[in-house]
């Protein structure tokens, strides 16, 4: 919403601790780490808020208008940036068409070839796959002629660090502008339902995210490049259980068949 906002010759500001990191990505778009006062954004004259957003928590101090994408206008089944472009159709009246936030990131190395880029981790533990079952896929992808990498933050590196697979590197960063740099010259990405996965998808790097639940991947999967889900089957009742049972209910050959639909384009 932001690039195209700026596009249309409006002043806007992203706050966001996590975009902050990368803000060198967003030559149009002005992104700085999330305000403590709160009540300085009364000086714009339309506050976009997501949600689940720390403002709504502290809403009684915003005088001036404030627009919720998800009350306005929202629909579980169909892809997040989907929504956030009909927000821009129907409420701001822009005739567009674009995804495009405006991300650049440049390298100075050309895409490793036929390099393949592993998050394993999510911030919630929840939707971690697994150390045992993400080991034995990237084995099953190096036997296949590519090079594989783990990435991830570095005070988590140590619960990986005794990987000694050849044609396997484990990567640890120091923040997220590190890993952008590093995901732009990977040619594919596999990882759980996180954030990296999206920086990825919009980077231009095709992605296969595996999801707890199909329902949430339906809004939640990346949309910027050719991507696929990796669910299990709806046959789990219940939350508790669903959480129990979903990692052995997605296997291997799951993910590695279509990983190899990606790898040949399709």
């Amino acid at each position: 919403i932001a690039q195209i906002l700026s596009i249309d010759n409006n002043k806007v500001v992203v706050y966001s601790d996590i975009l902050s990191e990368i803000d060198s990505c967003f030559p149009n778009v002005i992104v700085l780490p999330f305000v403590k006062n709160i009540e300085c954004l009364n000086s714009f004259d339309l506050i976009v808020s997501d949600d689940h957003s720390y403002i709504l928590k502290h809403k009684n101090s915003i005088t001036t208008k404030m627009l919720v994408p998800r009350e306005y206008f929202f629909n579980r089944k169909v892809q997040r940036i989907e929504n956030m472009l009909k927000v821009l159709q129907d409420y701001f009246g822009i005739k567009t068409n674009s995804k495009s936030n405006g991300i650049f990131c440049p390298y100075n190395d050309q895409k490793l070839e036929k390099s393949v880029v592993i998050h394993p981790t999510a911030s919630d533990i929840e939707r971690n796959w697994g150390k045992k079952r993400y080991l034995k896929l990237a084995d099953k992808i190096v036997k296949m002629g590519f090079t594989v990498s783990f990435v991830m933050r570095k005070d988590e590196i140590n619960q990986w660090s005794d990987i000694r697979s050849d044609g396997v590197r484990v990567c640890g960063f120091d923040n997220l502008l590190q890993t952008a740099r590093y995901l732009s010259k990977s040619e594919y990405f596999i990882g759980s339902d996180s954030g990296i996965g999206h920086l990825a998808s919009n980077l231009g790097v095709p992605t296969i995210s595996i999801f707890v639940r199909k329902s949430h991947s339906l809004n939640w999967r990346p949309g910027w490049s050719k991507g696929y889900v990796v669910s299990p089957i709806n046959i789990i009742p219940t939350r508790y259980f669903r959480l129990k049972l979903w990692k052995p209910l997605i296997t291997v050959g799951m993910v590695l068949r279509k990983f190899k639909k990606i790898s040949k384009g399709m």
